[in-house]
């Protein structure tokens, strides 16, 4: 075989590895928005509540982008983001969160948790409001758990 052969070969292999390095770099990115994501809906809905709190709302928003039937969502995003879905979103203001509230760290942990884990305490809920209201839609799903002060349903 000759040195040019050669050559040619290995600079197409080292090509393809830099090319599969880059598409592994990117689907990290993606998942690391998606955890942000997550972690930003589960901070806005759920930063005062327990630990358990903060799984049970960010398993809703898993089951949600599951349940493509009846949310048609493609990603974590689109989930948190679906117009008139989860309250924080529709007021702009609540995106000034300090980077040192341990509130917004343990969102964080909560999401990359979560976005591995399969243990749903909800038990498959796709929707949640605190207790201090009741919506209307309250009364046309079926209730699986109470969780510190949000309601979940089916």
């Amino acid at each position: 075989m000759s040195r040019w052969l050669i050559a040619f070969i290995c600079s197409v292999g080292l090509i393809s590895i830099r090319q599969s390095s880059y598409i592994d770099e990117r689907r990290l990115k993606a998942e690391q928005r998606e955890q942000h994501c997550l972690a930003k809906n589960v901070f806005y809905e759920a930063g005062n509540q327990s630990l358990i709190g903060k799984v049970a709302v960010a398993h809703v928003t898993l089951n949600r982008l599951r349940s493509k039937q009846q949310f048609h969502c493609g990603s974590i995003c689109d989930v948190v983001y679906q117009r008139k879905q989860f309250s924080w979103t529709m007021n702009r203001h609540h995106e000034s969160r300090t980077q040192k509230d341990w509130r917004w760290r343990e969102s964080i942990d909560v999401a990359k948790k979560c976005f591995k884990s399969h243990q749903d305490p909800t038990g498959g809920a796709l929707f949640f409001h605190t207790k201090r209201v009741r919506p209307y839609w309250s009364q046309k799903k079926k209730r699986t758990v109470t969780i510190g002060d949000h309601i979940f349903y089916k």
